[in-house]
């Protein structure tokens, strides 16, 4: 019975990033030594472009929720006004030059609780609401939001794919869809990097430097496990060990995800 009663709620809930029906229309940080990936095997990537004034320019990346929502990091919206500021997302191909599906950015939402004056990373999550609706097609998808992190007897690692620089060194950047591998970490190891536990959070990558790894570009993006359920959200790099990186959890901000979702859709909804 409690099994059921688990599957009931977790289906109901699912519903909400799954689907939207408004009216009569279905509303449908770099990876460094990456490899070249199809769109196909990451269709719920989102390219992030981020207009400041005087022409600067930021890059993150981001997941699909549903047709209107992405998932992204918070601290890629630190200090972005989008009365003066403006974000673009990127979806369905995997070069972005060849990309012809571009939405801009109506509304971001950023979890209550982070500060982008702190060092670590708490609370690092935000979603966005398009002003327009994406069309779901194979190259365009939504990821699953799974209301608990998978065991670690069946989920050992997850897969990030982003845009993000390519040569650390240099600042080289990619038009490229790139994907790495990333093991997930025992969280002793992960609390020692940062002299301590951050709720909310866990760590993958390797333990050793020269690794394949995400950086700057990359933050947002998601890391996925083999079932396609979004495992985390890149956060931060650890300066101590470069080849491991943070991730929010995103089943710890489900409840906020589920509360957030409701308030932006409902508002878009009702304006179409």
């Amino acid at each position: 019975m409690v099994v059921v009663k688990y599957l009931l709620k977790f289906l109901a809930v699912l519903l909400l990033f799954i689907e939207i029906d408004c009216d009569e229309n279905d509303i449908e940080s770099r990876v460094v030594d990456g490899q070249l990936v199809p769109i196909r095997r990451f269709p719920h990537v989102a390219f992030l472009r981020i207009v400041l004034p005087y022409g600067e320019e930021n890059v993150c990346g981001g997941s699909i929720v549903n047709q209107f929502l992405l998932v992204t990091a918070a601290h890629c919206m630190d200090f972005v006004n989008l009365r003066r500021d403006s974000i673009w997302a990127y979806v369905g191909h995997e070069n972005i030059d060849e990309i012809n599906i571009i939405r801009s950015v109506k509304k971001k939402y950023i979890h209550e609780d982070y500060d982008p004056f702190l060092n670590t990373p708490i609370s690092d999550i935000a979603l966005l609401l398009l002003k327009e609706a994406l069309p779901l097609h194979k190259t365009i998808q939504r990821i699953l939001i799974n209301i608990q992190f998978p065991s670690s007897k069946f989920v050992t690692e997850g897969y990030l794919a982003g845009w993000g620089l390519v040569d650390e060194v240099n600042e080289t950047p990619t038009m490229w869809l790139r994907s790495i591998t990333q093991e997930l970490l025992d969280p002793r190891f992960c609390y020692r990097i940062l002299n301590g536990r951050i709720p909310g959070t866990f760590c993958g990558g390797s333990k050793h430097a020269n690794r394949p790894r995400p950086a700057m570009g990359d933050s947002g993006s998601g890391l996925i496990s083999k079932h396609r359920e979004l495992l985390g959200v890149m956060s931060v790099k650890s300066a101590k060990s470069p080849s491991v990186a943070f991730y929010t959890n995103v089943t710890s901000f489900y409840s906020w995800l589920v509360k957030t979702a409701q308030e932006a859709l409902q508002s878009t909804c009702g304006h179409l």
